[in-house]
């Protein structure tokens, strides 16, 4: 699993971040739209069709696939993106994998079909032409979700050779922003799969270092750090007074009644301030009551107090409500650990193999259509093949996911196997028909397009 390939980091323009990275989840889908065009292309060649088509439907189909894929998702989940701050910008953030594959093959067929009937150009010939490039395509896509971590499959057994553990957070495979830690500055939640099992209960905060978490969940690992140095004492505000904390926090926040992020940040670097190197924003920022983003001081001191009942608890021994020298320093080489590492050992729960299942069938399916186009079917019927079996066989890796809500045996079916029936049901339908319909007419022949440029490029004779 890797989100992000290349990690530059943030160009600032005017005061504002621009992020600068290379996505997995959009890398494969450049590159499965470059290969599928090339293997379409070939086809053209091969069978007297126009190249300059073939290029035009594959735009249309990288346009439709990307707007139709994301409108069938928004749809679908439009109650979670009502719900945000920007709904807008989180409808067009697609880096996520938010996309339904069936609403992107629905809108980019919409669009060939449009314009091959404008073109008045066969439409069986060039549905047959593209049906397997399509299935390399998806598999690129399945790829770049398991790059991405979406898409992924139900509960495996711990035992299964096959099960999938996904990470925490995942790294970036190559990271060149300059900000500290393995992780990208960017990561703000849990992976997809970690996100989905601690949503449901599979996961909870017990499975969970707790020098990781705030508020119960995993911290954003920018908030995380290496391992310390020995000698900085990570005990030394939990235990201070009341007073001496007030007078700490005046003099950070400026005399101010308020402490912000920036304050706090700052705040790390003092050998005297009222945080020490080892605290995380998003563990303070929990006790606030209200969303300013900010903390009184007695939010402020309210979190001091709750972190030094947990160090107690942790590390009193003896069970004197308080800590020897013995004890703090236990406490002092736990809150020390290299909490980058301990984020990177942990792991989901097993899952099954869903985007690998997905890759394998989409490369079977494209490999059946190339050797049935070769057996001189009549034209539609490799398009229709396509659509009886990328249904049957995405009705059946829907039972393998675990991202929607499904039971075979209560006829509770997923929008994705209720459209695999409906395809299905066109497939067979669009085979038959086509089975009886005569052979389209020949397109007028066209000069290939390199003996073209090489015919344009010889001086004239004359």
């Amino acid at each position: 699993m890797n989100q992000i390939i290349i990690d530059f980091g943030a160009l600032t323009v005017f005061g504002r971040e621009f992020p600068l990275r290379i996505f997995g989840y959009g890398l494969m889908m450049v590159l499965g739209f470059i290969t599928s065009l090339w293997l379409a292309q070939r086809r053209a060649a091969r069978t007297g069709a126009s190249e300059q088509v073939v290029s035009a439907l594959a735009m249309m189909g990288l346009i439709g696939g990307i707007l139709g894929a994301r409108l069938a998702f928004v749809i679908e989940n439009w109650r979670s993106f009502s719900d945000h701050p920007n709904p807008l910008v989180e409808v067009l953030n697609i880096t996520s994998g938010g996309l339904i594959y069936y609403g992107g093959v629905a809108l980019a067929v919409l669009l060939a079909l449009g314009y091959l009937l404008v073109k008045k150009l066969s439409i069986r010939r060039y549905l047959d032409i593209l049906a397997p490039c399509l299935m390399i395509g998806l598999a690129f896509g399945r790829t770049g979700c398991f790059l991405n971590g979406c898409c992924f499959g139900g509960p495996a057994d711990e035992s299964s050779p096959f099960a999938i553990r996904f990470p925490m957070f995942s790294r970036p495979l190559l990271k060149l922003d300059g900000s500290p830690g393995p992780f990208s500055s960017a990561m703000d939640s849990p992976s997809p799969v970690f996100a989905h099992q601690l949503a449901t209960g599979r996961l909870t905060a017990a499975d969970i270092d707790p020098r990781l978490l705030a508020g119960g969940l995993p911290m954003p690992p920018r908030h995380l750090h290496g391992k310390l140095d020995a000698g900085d004492d990570q005990l030394r505000t939990a235990f201070l007074s009341k007073d001496q904390l007030h007078e700490m926090f005046l003099k950070l926040t400026g005399g101010r009644a308020l402490m912000t992020e920036a304050d706090w940040r700052r705040g790390l670097s003092l050998s005297d301030g009222p945080i020490v190197s080892g605290e995380a924003w998003p563990r303070a920022e929990a006790f606030a009551k209200t969303r300013s983003r900010s903390l009184t001081f007695d939010e402020f001191y309210s979190y001091s107090q709750d972190r030094r009942a947990d160090i107690v608890r942790r590390f009193d021994t003896n069970d004197d409500a308080k800590l020897d020298d013995t004890e703090k320093a236990a406490a002092n080489d736990w809150l020390r650990a290299d909490l980058w590492r301990i984020a990177a050992d942990q792991k989901s729960l097993p899952v099954k193999p869903a985007q690998p299942l997905g890759i394998i069938n989409a490369l079977l399916i494209a490999a059946l259509l190339l050797y049935y186009s070769r057996l001189g079917p009549k034209a539609g019927q490799v398009f229709a093949a396509m659509m009886v079996l990328k249904s049957i066989t995405r009705f059946a890796l829907e039972i393998v996911r675990d991202d929607n809500a499904h039971s075979l045996s209560q006829l509770v079916f997923t929008h994705n196997q209720v459209s695999s029936m409906l395809i299905l049901i066109g497939g067979v339908a669009f085979w038959m028909i086509a089975a009886r319909m005569a052979p389209p007419a020949p397109e007028p022949v066209r000069e290939p397009a390199t003996a073209r440029r090489s015919r344009e490029k010889s001086p004239t004779k004359g």
